[in-house]
């Protein structure tokens, strides 16, 4: 195995170590897997913002995990 053929092998590993940390990190937060592309997620806190019958807060986040130039 040449020198080339050892640092692709090395590039792609890292490459998939970094998918995977992603995919990590966002199933323990919101408990599903991510596309590599477009995604959006809902986000429900308890609000107490002094009005009565509002008890939850609602947030949108927009990622976008494709890395498209």
């Amino acid at each position: 195995m040449n020198t080339a053929q050892k640092v692709g092998i090395f590039l792609l590993v890292i490459a998939s170590v970094g998918v995977i940390i992603q995919e990590s990190i966002h199933f323990y937060r919101h408990r599903h897997f991510v596309p590599l592309a477009l995604h959006a997620d809902a986000i429900v806190q308890r609000g107490d913002i002094g009005i009565e019958g509002i008890s939850k807060l609602y947030e949108a986040r927009l990622t976008n995990y494709a890395h498209s130039p």
